[in-house]
């Protein structure tokens, strides 16, 4: 399938919705309140974590930078970011918390793969 000639709203409503990944990448315009996800060509969609997943993600973070800059080897984790969007094969997942170890430098967040993801149940 290709492109669309415009790229699709994205809101609570097209939960369930068929997607190509080419049709959720297009995308430009959401409802900022959710979470998308494209999984198995469908396209899934969630409230934004509450605080107490927030909450432990920024505490994670903070050790994780506290890591990279103290610990003998803290060199090896290059860079963390919260709330990134993975893309496996046809799939597009939002992590709680990505990380890229062992380049030597700052990653290219859209060309290299992510080295860890973590996700909250």
């Amino acid at each position: 399938m290709t492109t669309p000639a415009h790229s699709p709203f994205l809101c609570p409503q097209m939960a369930g919705a068929l997607l190509t990944p080419e049709e959720f990448d297009a995308v430009e315009d959401v409802d900022d309140g959710y979470v998308y996800e494209l999984i198995n060509g469908v396209l899934v969609v969630t409230p934004l974590p509450p605080p107490e997943v927030r909450g432990p993600n920024e505490l994670l973070g903070y050790l994780l930078r506290r890591y990279q800059e103290e610990h003998p080897h803290g060199k090896a984790l290059d860079f963390t970011v919260y709330a990134q969007l993975v893309s496996l094969k046809g799939n597009r997942r939002r992590a709680e918390r990505v990380i890229w170890a062992g380049l030597g430098r700052l990653p290219d967040t859209h060309r290299d793969p992510v080295t860890i993801v973590i996700d909250y149940v």
